[in-house]
């Protein structure tokens, strides 16, 4: 008998079973269906053109909305520039005579050539600057952008029509104002001799002992 019987293993107990868990089953990858990624590329850009079609359409509908300013815009710019051309040559000579030297020879006429300056500038300056907006106007209906329409960028444009619209009626009367400083001018000087002396630069020069 053996005597150390306290340290004797414990007897397993009878009829249990131990059980391992099976691990769990990865699924397997899904397969990419191309002719669903087909379906979503396409989906996606006729949202995508349907999208800018829209815009397109909108961008249109102003441009059309604008024909009626434009084309009177298009008479209104002949008409200028038939003035210009008229006109123009003669006003660049009164102002180029109204600044000439010699005329400083003459006495009491000075204002009347600041006058005459003036009046053939300012006719000069409306008739380019009407011609130069009006010419810009077919451009920018033409390059019009949904953020032009967004932000109504081409609201102005019919204003700037009829801004300019008396521009044409307005010029001959600033050429009979021209005219009119001009007699006056020529009036003065009729029977004068241009004896006015000038000073020159080198005039006050003062000589060092």
């Amino acid at each position: 008998m053996n005597e150390n019987w306290t340290k004797e293993a414990e007897p397993a107990e009878r009829g249990t079973v131990t059980r391992v868990a099976p691990a769990p089953a990865v699924a397997p990858p899904v397969e990419a269906s191309d002719d669903s990624l087909k379906a979503g590329i396409a989906a996606l850009g006729k949202a995508a053109h349907d999208a800018k079609r829209g815009n397109e359409v909108k961008i249109e509908a102003v441009r059309r909305s604008l024909t009626p300013t434009l084309k009177e815009s298009a008479a209104l710019q002949r008409r200028l520039e038939e003035l210009d051309s008229v006109y123009g040559p003669r006003l660049e000579e009164v102002r180029r005579l109204s600044r000439s030297p010699d005329l400083l020879r003459y006495h009491s006429i000075d204002d009347a050539r600041a006058r005459l300056f003036d009046c053939a500038s300012s006719t000069l300056t409306a008739l380019s600057s009407a011609i130069r907006c009006l010419s810009q106007l077919p451009h920018r209906v033409r390059d019009l952008t949904w953020n032009d329409i967004q932000t109504q960028r081409y609201l102005d444009i019919p204003d700037v029509v009829k801004g300019l619209r008396d521009v044409p009626d307005r010029v001959p009367r600033y050429v009979r104002e021209c005219e009119r400083i001009l007699e006056s001018i020529n009036a003065k000087i009729a029977g004068q001799k241009p004896t006015r002396q000038l000073i020159e630069a080198d005039d006050l020069r003062v000589d060092a002992f």
